[in-house]
């Protein structure tokens, strides 16, 4: 099944809103791989009154793979952390995200025998009684360091790594306007964990690409600068970096 979201003319998004509507569409894209997940969502976005008040979204997006949820249960808990804020309106960038769910359940409805629909009636609502989720591997804040600057024995990469990790985790705080019960789910985890990080080096080539995408999709970042360039880059354990080709540190 594919849920194939139109949108109409294009309207420049805020950062925020930008990240909300990515996960959104991450959401939406584990939706179209897992049928069962697909109606579950579909009977959650239909019994929401803040999505069934929607509009048709603004503007285009292409689904980011930086947002698209690594397993069922990760979408589970991303799902109820988005309609927390779409009900608290704890962001003005809530409402495209919002619109993009509706488009989901309107999309779902053309698509899917009238049978499945009616079926659908008795499937339990996303949210955090559920109990749905299962304990799962908490996913690490990723750090990136160029290669040059691996090798110079005179960089403190403990300090800078120390201090772009916490800003990552601030920059998520300020999303959620202080509420540590508010951030992504996959920060929290990592914050009240842990701490773990997952190491990576890379040329300054890909730094720059992945600079760029993290821009394009919003997701919260932080860097260190030289006289060359990006020399470090911290990324929230919300971003899926399995796509890229970095070479893991021990």
């Amino acid at each position: 099944m594919r849920q194939a979201i139109k949108t109409s003319s294009k309207v420049e998004l805020s950062p925020n809103a930008l990240f909300l509507s990515q996960i959104a569409l991450g959401i939406i894209k584990v939706a179209e791989k897992k049928p069962e997940f697909a109606k579950r969502l579909y009977y959650t976005v239909s019994s929401n009154p803040h999505i069934a008040s929607s509009k048709p979204a603004l503007t285009s997006l292409n689904t980011n793979p930086l947002l698209v949820p690594e397993n069922e249960e990760s979408a589970l808990e991303r799902i109820d952390w988005l309609l927390a804020h779409i009900e608290l309106q704890l962001s003005t960038g809530v409402a495209h995200a919002s619109s993009l769910l509706w488009q989901f359940k309107k999309t779902f409805e053309v698509t899917q025998p009238k049978d499945v629909l009616f079926g659908i009636v008795g499937f339990a609502v996303i949210g955090p009684t559920l109990g749905l989720i299962q304990k799962r591997k908490k996913t690490p804040l990723s750090i990136i360091v160029r290669e040059d600057v691996l090798e110079n024995d005179h960089v403190d990469h403990t300090q800078i790594i120390t201090r772009i990790s916490l800003e990552v985790f601030e920059r998520a705080l300020s999303h959620a306007h202080g509420s540590t019960r508010m951030i992504e789910p996959e920060v929290r985890n990592w914050f009240y964990g842990d701490k773990n990080l997952a190491r990576h080096c890379a040329t300054q080539k890909t730094l720059r690409t992945i600079q760029k995408e993290l821009h394009a999709s919003g997701i919260p970042f932080a860097i260190e600068n030289d006289e060359k360039g990006v020399s470090h880059i911290a990324i929230s354990p919300v971003a899926n970096m399995s796509g890229y080709n970095i070479e893991q540190l021990i």
